[in-house]
């Protein structure tokens, strides 16, 4: 039985655990562990200081990670899991998913990192001490670090299926993922790497390109690298065990370095006299290309950063909306190669163009482009509006709460604890957040956050139309305990304004 049909069946039994896990917490009541979700670490340790299972889980795979290297990406993780099925449902319908190669897009995994999980750890430390360390297990319910069931859905089956329509095998691995980030830190320190141990087959690469190249998901010139390094060097390797399984010799394993050594030199006795040694040829170059040129991938990048800033926490959480930025990114480029007229322009393997006439498939592409711009457009300017009326309760107040804004519903967070009459300069200036926050809620009236800062605006103001707002928000949130806390809360703020009058 082939190794990777092992590591499917792990898969399996793995996610029969955990939805069994998230049943039993919620219907139940069998709540000693809470959340198994990296987010946990990284939102509640790094931010606070409490460890959960979460945070446990976490710190026992980048552990794992810096002996055997990327493994949990291939054995583990739902993400890789989802792209792994659907790439396997693709082939089945007669259609190969790309494997793109890129100079420095697949490097797009950091900035995500960045934005997500530092920037707001660091906020946080800034605004308060870490710490002191606590440990609880169950603080953190499995549903607490992930949006709604229909967004957790969306982001599922945008991360792990349509992104490989634009971005090929394990896109997400190798596009997106912040964890992945972190592993390929710690995957210089592995100990276990896919390793040469045994000569290659005379045969191997008669076709053009090596199996075990070819049967990489991440684009990795396995060949090469085993050849001229005697190991994989590449960081986006995911410990998959496919190109182990192409190797027509057998020539590859995931073991250490004395364990290859100690084959090769097994080898090299038993080989027949006269045979010529293994060497490790280092003046070989790869023969794989990049798939896109340097500016293209400038333009890729620029759009799916610039989309990214806009639809974040918009349109889902941060992970799907780096899905859509990069997705955006590349129909942008896609439209703009065939304008500039090039004939070889395909979408999903068909043409844009043909001579100098569109297709239908390019006229839909560049109108699907148009029109995402609109959505795009909108969510830009709410955060605009939003964050003009954060800038300027920041200047009349600067302890006025700013991080976390998608995270404000928490009464705690309303940390308006006095209400204190306002300069009349102060109280313009506070009309014109006000302002801010209702013409961004003109773009999106649902949202909560929003609906928070206007309220607590017009609780500074002393304005009735505060309880107002709190009705809105819990209208919105009907199922929320906190709604009636944000309620009371704007009651006692008014009522001592008035008693104060």
């Amino acid at each position: 039985m082939k190794l990777s049909r092992y590591r499917v069946a792990f898969q399996v039994l793995l996610h029969i655990v955990l939805v069994g896990h998230v049943l039993a917490y919620y219907f139940l009541d069998w709540r000693s562990i809470g959340a198994l979700d990296f987010q946990a670490f990284f939102h509640y340790f790094l931010g606070e200081g409490l460890l959960t299972a979460g945070g446990l889980l976490t710190l026992l795979v980048f552990g794992t990670a810096l002996v055997f290297g990327r493994l949990f990406c291939s054995w583990g993780c739902h993400f890789g899991a989802m792209q792994d099925f659907a790439s396997w449902i693709l082939k089945r319908l007669g259609w190969r998913p790309p494997l793109l190669r890129t100079r420095f897009l697949h490097w797009a995994p950091y900035l995500v990192l960045l934005v997500v999980f530092v920037m707001p750890a660091v906020t946080r430390w800034r605004s308060s001490e870490w710490g002191p360390l606590d440990v609880d297990l169950a603080a953190v319910a499995p549903w607490d670090t992930l949006p709604g069931w229909f967004l957790s859905v969306a982001t599922f089956m945008g991360c792990g299926v349509l992104l490989l329509l634009f971005l090929g095998t394990r896109g997400f691995c190798r596009f997106v993922c912040p964890y992945g980030a972190i592993f390929r830190i710690t995957d210089s320190a592995a100990l276990f790497r896919v390793r040469r141990v045994d000569a290659c087959s005379s045969h191997c690469g008669s076709t053009g390109v090596h199996p075990c190249t070819a049967a990489c998901p991440t684009a990795i010139d396995v060949h090469f690298e085993t050849e001229t390094s005697g190991r994989v060097t590449s960081s986006d390797c995911v410990r998959c065990n496919l190109c182990i399984e192409a190797c027509p010799a057998g020539a590859l394993q995931h073991v250490t370095a004395p364990a290859a050594r100690k084959s090769l030199a097994t080898t090299a006795r038993t080989s027949a006299p006269g045979a010529p040694p293994m060497t490790m040829e280092s003046g070989q170059k790869s023969a794989l290309k990049y798939d896109l040129p340097l500016w293209g991938e400038g333009i890729v990048l620029c759009a799916a950063i610039g989309t990214y800033l806009a639809v974040d926490l918009v349109y889902g959480g941060h992970f799907l909306a780096a899905a859509i930025a990069l997705g955006e990114g590349f129909l942008a480029l896609q439209v703009l190669r065939a304008l500039r007229g090039g004939a070889d322009v395909t979408f999903l393997g068909w043409p844009l163009r043909r001579g100098r006439s569109w297709t239908l498939v390019g006229i839909s592409v560049g109108g699907a482009l148009a029109l995402s711009l609109i959505p795009i457009f909108r969510a830009g300017t709410f955060k605009w509006l939003q964050g003009e009326g954060l800038r300027i309760e920041r200047e009349i107040d600067e302890s006025t709460p700013l991080s976390d804004v998608p995270h404000l519903f928490h009464a705690q967070l309303l940390s308006v604890e006095e209400v204190v009459e306002v300069s009349s300069p102060d109280r313009e200036r506070l009309q014109q957040a006000a302002d801010r926050y209702r013409r961004a809620l003109a773009y999106f009236p649902s949202d909560v956050a929003t609906h928070l800062l206007l309220l607590r605006t017009y609780v500074r103001l002393g304005d009735s139309r505060a309880l107002l707002e709190a009705e809105t928000i819990r209208r919105l949130r009907p199922d929320s305990g906190q709604t009636e806390a944000i309620h009371a809360w704007v009651l006692e703020r008014l009522g001592r304004r008035l008693d104060a009058r």
